[in-house]
């Protein structure tokens, strides 16, 4: 046992690429590998003390998650676009408008519908997906003002590009924020649409009129975009893609399971923290019904943080002097499941010379927009 344990917390999202998806339906499987999933109530309950600074802020991450909760657990109606909303008020430390940002979006059906009647495509089943998708991608539209949605390359490392809200007011968005947005309007105007995850990416996946899975792009490209590319440019293994950690769709509780973890990774940022109490309550809920997912590596490290801090109580630097410790070796083998169940479903942290180039692709996208726009 080595006291250095390399997992990767978290990475920037920083997408000039899309991803796409397989639709599984090997139910067998996954039910069994939900089941094999290390539990988060293995996290040690002796926790310090929190501090109570910033507790305004605080309430607001508080709020949410509690909300989202209660949606998970059928206490209140599932509601995507509450969800979302209630991630971002809370990263904006509460000041988002609520009415604004539902007028917003409505404001844009009756145009949806009204597009959808000029066209003649009212006969086929995926027109409501078509006039949504040309409304925040196609610049020719007279609808749109001639503006769509997308990719902000001049601020491409900034969080407020993923903030939906922010989108809205801007047209400027990233890999969370654009497809969020897309699937929010399909959402509101009963079109269907589904949200799946990549390597530093969300995406959607839908049906076209035949019933056949396309992928659909929504950051660079803004088009159908095929898998096979992005397996192999964003290093998929296919055991990530057969365990369901990647390229798949997801359902409406793994929708706000992942914008629980969207509000654990603003949360984490805003506090410059690894675990503490709050982190520890959200991952039970988001990994019970999201357990084959990348939450497991925040999971991960809230058990090494925990570990660490006890171990350093006790006056042991190294993983490997704590075998005499039924404490300390009981928390060893907790984080040590959790790391060996990510592994099982097929993470893989992104390599680093993949990661300079996605960084490279994205910096000279921002420059030529950059200069573009002078």
């Amino acid at each position: 046992m080595k006291k250095k344990i390399t997992i990767i917390l978290t990475v920037t999202a920083l997408t000039v690429l899309g991803a796409t998806s397989w639709n599984f339906s090997k139910k067998t499987e996954m039910k069994k590998q939900v089941s094999e999933s290390p539990k988060v109530n293995t996290i040690s309950k002796n926790a310090e003390a929190e501090s109570t600074k910033n507790q305004s802020q605080d309430d607001f991450f508080r709020i949410a998650y509690q909300e989202i909760k209660n949606m998970l657990e059928g206490k209140t109606k599932r509601d995507f676009k509450r969800a979302v909303f209630l991630v971002d008020n809370a990263y904006m430390g509460g000041t988002l408008d609520w009415n604004w940002y539902e007028n917003e979006i409505k404001s844009k059906l009756s145009i949806f519908e009204k597009m959808i009647q000029v066209s003649g495509y009212s006969r086929y089943k995926t027109s409501k997906n078509w006039a949504i998708h040309t409304y925040m991608t196609d610049t020719t539209s007279t609808k749109n003002g001639y503006q769509r949605y997308h990719y902000n390359y001049a601020k491409y490392a900034s969080d407020t590009s993923g903030i939906v809200y922010n989108l809205l007011q801007t047209k400027l968005g990233n890999c969370r924020s654009l497809p969020y947005l897309y699937k929010i309007f399909c959402d509101e105007l009963g079109a269907t649409a589904f949200l799946a995850t990549a390597p530093m990416h969300v995406y959607i996946r839908q049906q076209d009129e035949n019933g056949i899975w396309w992928n659909l792009e929504l950051t660079s490209f803004y088009k159908y975009m095929p898998s096979e590319d992005y397996i192999s440019q964003l290093q998929i293994t296919e055991t990530a893609r057969q365990s369901g950690l990647y390229m798949k769709t997801l359902s409406e509780e793994e929708n706000l399971a992942l914008c629980l973890d969207d509000l654990l990774r603003y949360y984490i940022e805003r506090k410059n923290i690894i675990c503490d109490t709050f982190v520890e309550e959200v991952l039970i809920t988001a990994l019970d019904y999201m357990p084959i997912s990348e939450i497991q590596l925040k999971h991960f490290s809230c058990l090494k943080y925990r570990l660490d801090k006890a171990m350093e109580k006790k006056g042991i630097n190294d993983y490997s002097k704590i075998k005499g410790d039924a404490e300390l070796t009981q928390q060893f083998e907790a984080m040590d499941k959790v790391g060996r169940y990510i592994d099982k479903i097929g993470y893989k942290k992104i390599s680093e010379e993949l990661y300079q180039t996605l960084t490279d692709k994205t910096k000279k996208k921002a420059e030529t927009h950059n200069q573009n726009n002078k």
